[in-house]
């Protein structure tokens, strides 16, 4: 089959994915809107029942031991926090709504979880290094960066298949594979898909050029700072992406950041504290 041909067939079945689960689609919703309140995100959890339960049982794990036993989410969203209770919510969303099930045999749909989920605190720490206020949008746009990918492999499990035995076979990243065997690449079917959704313009244009920066326009920043962190994310083994080489940093994002030796080992420094606490928080999702 010609690539024009595939390209064709795996954007008309883009427009027949399944609407996204009502709870994701509302917490993306207040994600956007900036006058959100945590009494507002409360009110999403609360529409959903599994969430509830999820959100209940994790504020009484040990990750975040607390002294008393909550037992509402009112109270959660009072103990922890519009900041922690975001980041907690929409991992649990994203993981039910993109990472659950088995696809292809040769790719770990779990490991492809946790390197969504290292990318996301990569980016959330290098959003506060430089001072982005708004650092829990990078951690949204980090986590579902690769959602291209596991759509390709649910609805053309086949190529997937394909994509990946050619980078087994030539040991050549994802993105160059999908483009030998595809025509199109995951961040341009995660953009399709994203605009589907109604995703937030931040995060459509943070998954559409996390591979590419230089093309993101005025969103540049935003994807320059998924692009660096899905490349730490890399060198750190951090779960598995689908590549089969050694990553490599966009010139245009090496020349922009300027990050010196001195800050570099801080960032890596809280990238590794601020997964090892997430580690209990993985483990009971």
């Amino acid at each position: 089959m010609e690539k024009a041909t595939i390209e064709k067939k795996l954007l008309e079945r883009i427009t027949d994915i399944a609407t996204l689960p009502f709870v994701v689609r509302k917490l993306m919703a207040t994600l956007s809107n900036p006058r959100a309140s945590a009494r507002d995100l409360g009110r999403v959890i609360m529409s959903d029942q599994a969430l509830s339960t999820k959100v209940l049982r994790l504020t009484n794990s040990a990750y975040y031991g607390l002294a008393q036993e909550i037992t509402n989410i009112n109270h959660a969203v009072a103990v922890l926090g519009l900041n922690t209770l975001r980041s907690m919510t929409l991992s649990i969303a994203s993981h039910s709504a993109f990472f659950k099930g088995e696809g292809c045999p040769f790719f770990d749909r779990k490991k492809l979880w946790l390197h969504s989920l290292g990318t996301a605190i990569c980016a959330r720490v290098l959003a506060r290094h430089f001072g982005l206020a708004t650092f829990e949008d990078f951690f949204a746009a980090g986590l579902i960066h690769d959602v291209g990918k596991v759509i390709v492999d649910q609805y053309a499990p086949m190529l997937f298949h394909n994509v990946i035995m050619l980078t087994i076979k030539d040991k050549v990243t994802f993105y160059e594979a999908e483009q030998r065997v595809l025509g199109i690449t995951h961040p341009e079917i995660g953009r399709e898909a994203a605009l589907k959704w109604c995703f937030p313009s931040f995060l459509i244009d943070a998954i559409a050029n996390h591979h590419d920066p230089v093309k993101a326009g005025r969103s540049w920043e935003a994807a320059s700072i998924i692009h660096l962190a899905n490349y730490f994310c890399k060198l750190k083994g951090i779960g598995e992406s689908g590549d089969q080489c050694s990553p490599v940093l966009d010139p245009s994002v090496e020349k922009a950041i300027n990050i010196n030796t001195k800050a570099l080992e801080n960032i890596f420094t809280d990238i590794d504290k601020d997964f090892k606490n997430s580690q209990a928080f993985i483990d009971m999702i």
